[in-house]
C-alpha cells in the first residue's frame, strides 16, 4: 500500500509535488518492463495525487503494465486544477511506449476539468477500469472502451481502508483476463469468477486467503 498523507503544502511550492510514484529515464538509460499490480494507492490531499510517467529527461520507457491495483482519494475529488489526474501519461518526447492500464479502480479520481489518465503525445491501452466519483461530476473525457463508469464499487469498509469487495460489488466478473497478474494482494488465485474482478482484491467465493464478506 501506499499513502500519501496532507502536510498541507501541497501545490504551494513549484513542482514539489506529493505523488504516488514518478517514472524518468535519462538518455542511454532506459526503463522498460515496468508491472504495477495488486497495490492500494491512497492520497489525503485533493490535488497532486498522480502516478506519473514523464519521457521529458530524454530517455524511453516502454512495456508499462498499471493493472488491478485500487486508487483513492481519502477526503474526497478534486474541485478542478492541476495534477487531479489518477495516472500521467506524459510521451511528448515519443519516448513513452506500449502502456497498458486495465481492471483498475479510481475513486475519486479526476475532476471536472481532469480526466481519471491523463494520455500526452501517444496512445495508451486504457480500458476495463472502474471509475468512480463520490460527489460532483464525473472526471472530464469520459469513460474509455468497458470502463464501469461512476458505479459504487461497493468497497467492504471505506472508513477503515478495507477495500476488499462486498458481494454485491458491480467490480465482480467486470475485468479483462491479464497474464501479468494471476493473483491479488491477499494471494488469492485470480479469477475466482468468470472473469477477472477490478481492482487489488479478487472476492473471495470461499476457500481462499482472507475471505472478506460483511
Amino acid at each position: 500500500m501506499v499513502r500519501w498523507t496532507d502536510d498541507g503544502l501541497s501545490g504551494q511550492i513549484l513542482f514539489i509535488n506529493p505523488q504516488w510514484a514518478e517514472i524518468e529515464a535519462k538518455p542511454g538509460a532506459p526503463v522498460t518492463n515496468l508491472i504495477f499490480r495488486n497495490n492500494i494507492f491512497m492520497h489525503e490531499t485533493t490535488k497532486f495525487v498522480s502516478l506519473n510517467f514523464d519521457d521529458d529527461l530524454g530517455g524511453p520507457i516502454s512495456n508499462v503494465t498499471i493493472a488491478n491495483n485500487t486508487f483513492v482519494r481519502l477526503n474526497g475529488p478534486g474541485a478542478g486544477g492541476f495534477q487531479e489526474f489518477g495516472i500521467v501519461l506524459d510521451g511528448g518526447l515519443g519516448l513513452l511506449t506500449n502502456v497498458t492500464v486495465q481492471n483498475n479502480a479510481f475513486f475519486d479520481c479526476g475532476s471536472p476539468t481532469a480526466s481519471y489518465v491523463r494520455t500526452i503525445g501517444f496512445t495508451a491501452n486504457v480500458s476495463y477500469n472502474a471509475v468512480y466519483v463520490s460527489r460532483g461530476p464525473a472526471p472530464a473525457g469520459g469513460p474509455n472502451p468497458n470502463d464501469l463508469w461512476m458505479v459504487n464499487p461497493k468497497f467492504v469498509d471505506f472508513a477503515a481502508r478495507d477495500f476488499h469487495l462486498q458481494k454485491s460489488s458491480p467490480l465482480i466478473d467486470a475485468g479483462v483476463t491479464l497474464s501479468a497478474v494471476t493473483d491479488d494482494l491477499d494471494g488469492t488465485r485470480r479469477p475466482q469468477g468468470d472473469k477477472y474482478d477490478i481492482g487489488a482484491y479478487e472476492f473471495c467465493r470461499g476457500g481462499c486467503k482472507n475471505p472478506k464478506d460483511p
